[in-house]
């Protein structure tokens, strides 16, 4: 909305803040009202939350490409290394995560775990938008693209698809006139691991059912061929609904003007010059996606 606000020509410097504070009431209700993000009618007033919802992508997932739940493990362990070393980061300071505590941790959902999706947690970010000439040396925003799928999953032909991913990252493509090889950094919507998964694959970074495999090869650690979630992502840095898509917008300017600390990102001895970064609402109901260029 706010670059919209600038390239309708109605506003010079738009300033978007994301919050949320989400612990204040019993984790169930919160899982509730969350749930309203779904079909509520035939989804979430009929107890569906967005933890079985996801549980639902990943089984359709594992008997797809025959891979087990606990392949995509690195997608959240990734996110996890990055977050320990982030100083506003839900997991900070935590030691990061390893197979054993990955495995070991609370049964959520048949294929669920508790680190594969991520935690209830408080936050606030913002970014200055600006059309100021003489602020040009900044990071800019070269694309910005929305698409939307079916709310209710019953309805969606292949739940791996994700169509809306897959739509609004062609779009963004197209705008700026780019590819996946002109991507340095990706911030999916990690908020669990199978959303991570089926969305590195929608957007064409990654060989469908392969994603698991690549993260155990190292693939989206921070000096890997596609770095990913570089402050932890929405299982290492956190998931303040309201706030996360926000962050990833500031982390994206982060990562480009070599302020990112720690986490930085370097290949060869050089940053980054591009970082594609998408929100996502629902189970894939809704996707905005925004490329940033130094």
């Amino acid at each position: 909305l706010g670059y919209n606000l600038i390239l309708g020509g109605g506003f010079r410097n738009v300033l978007v803040v994301g919050f949320e504070y989400m612990t204040h009431e019993d984790k169930n209700l919160i899982k509730t009202a969350l749930a309203g993000a779904s079909n509520w009618e035939t989804e979430g007033a009929q107890g569906a939350t967005f933890v079985s919802l996801n549980g639902q992508v990943m089984t359709a997932y594992t008997e797809k490409y025959g891979v087990d739940p606990d392949e995509l493990r690195h997608i959240s362990i990734n996110g996890h290394t990055n977050a320990n070393t982030a100083d506003h980061a839900l997991f900070q300071g935590k030691g990061g995560l390893d197979d054993e505590k990955f495995r070991s941790s609370l049964l959520i959902n048949p294929n669920l775990v508790l680190y594969a999706a991520s935690s209830i947690c408080n936050g606030s970010a913002a970014v200055m938008l600006s059309n100021d000439n003489a602020k040009s040396h900044h990071p800019r925003i070269i694309a910005s693209a929305s698409a939307g799928d079916h709310i209710d999953l019953t309805q969606r032909e292949d739940l791996t698809d994700v169509l809306g991913v897959a739509t609004s990252t062609s779009k963004a493509f197209a705008q700026g006139g780019l590819g996946c090889a002109d991507i340095d950094i990706v911030e999916p919507h990690t908020a669990y691991t199978i959303m991570g998964a089926v969305s590195l694959e929608a957007m064409g970074f990654v060989p469908k059912g392969q994603s698991g495999k690549l993260g155990a090869e190292g693939y989206f650690s921070r000096d890997g061929e596609l770095p990913i979630d570089t402050f932890g992502g929405l299982l290492g840095r956190g998931h303040p609904v309201g706030a996360s898509g926000v962050y990833q917008a500031a982390e994206a300017v982060m990562q480009l003007s070599g302020s990112a600390g720690t986490n930085q990102v370097q290949k060869n001895g050089q940053l980054p010059q591009r970082v594609l970064s998408q929100s996502i609402g629902g189970a894939a109901t809704s996707v905005y996606t925004h490329i940033f260029e130094a």
